[in-house]
């Protein structure tokens, strides 16, 4: 994660661990999460605590129909989630 203002060769605020093969990422600040859907884990979207760091342990695991290459989650609509099908 980085600072709001980083630009240029900016140094991240925090980062997770894991696979590196992250395809879609979305923080959720009204409810504290961050989710992550990683291509290593096919079918699955990873909910972390948004100030998770590290080797950090999801808090949940969501488990889609498909292979996510996306996610899109709707603040408006008290967080409905919708995995994406392809790269924008």
């Amino acid at each position: 994660m980085f600072d709001i203002n980083a630009t240029g060769a900016a140094v991240p605020k925090r980062t997770i661990t894991g696979s590196g093969d992250y395809q879609g990422i979305h923080v959720d600040v009204a409810n504290n999460e961050i989710f992550v859907v990683d291509r290593a884990i096919p079918g699955v979207i990873a909910v972390y605590g948004r100030l998770a760091s590290g080797a950090a342990v999801p808090t949940r695991t969501l488990l889609t129909d498909g292979d996510p290459r996306g996610i899109y989650v709707d603040s408006t609509a008290n967080g409905s989630m919708s995995p994406a099908r392809t790269r924008c």
